[in-house]
């Protein structure tokens, strides 16, 4: 049974663990980019978190033997169908899509989608349980959603929604550095696990 990372650090000792993800290609699609802006809230805007967030993930990853593919690595805006293109090209053996929340409502909570109860769900699910461990964020638990690059590409796949944006508790943790790796290090873990 390999071993979690816990704490915010992504020191070699502790990735060193991980043998599951060795040879794994991963996708990583930060959402929206360009003039998609994504949520924006008190000079947050999703764009650029979830792409921060993204560029710490693939550290781990990398660490581990895994070969990381952006579907973008600045602000750019990438096509939907295009980012589907992108994990056929690279063959993916999973795609994570990572986004914001947004409501009108005082919402909070971290809540993770998947497309096909069959390929998708476990990934979910180990996801979610992942977020909420290491950020302590409010289960908003694991729903079916038809997003675009999700249902269309071959591999497992979830869009992942951190937090929201717009919302005033989530936005204290979101700015944090703190909050960044450990979302980084819960998707970390959940792919470690899934592929065991």
């Amino acid at each position: 049974m390999q071993e979690e990372i816990e704490g915010d650090s992504f020191n070699d000792e502790n990735i060193a663990v991980v043998e599951s993800l060795k040879r794994k290609v991963i996708l990583l699609d930060p959402g929206h980019g360009g003039p998609d802006t994504g949520g924006i809230s008190n000079g947050l805007k999703e764009k650029d978190l979830v792409l921060f967030t993204s560029v710490l993930l693939a550290e781990l990853l990398i660490k581990c033997g895994a070969e990381v593919i952006f579907t973008r690595t600045d602000d750019s805006q990438v096509p939907l169908a295009e980012r589907v293109k992108i994990s056929e090209k690279y063959i993916a053996d999973a795609v994570i899509s990572l986004h914001y929340n947004t409501a009108i409502n005082p919402i909070n909570g971290t809540e993770t989608y998947y497309a096909n109860a069959e390929k998708d769900m476990k990934l979910a699910k180990l996801i979610q349980s992942q977020l909420v461990h290491h950020t302590g964020l409010h289960d908003r638990g694991i729903k079916h959603g038809e997003f675009f690059v999700n249902r269309n590409v071959k591999c497992p796949s979830v869009l992942v929604e951190l937090a929201f944006i717009s919302n005033l508790k989530d936005q204290h943790q979101i700015k944090t550095l703190q909050f960044q790796e450990q979302s980084a290090i819960a998707i970390f873990n959940a792919l470690s696990k899934y592929f065991e």
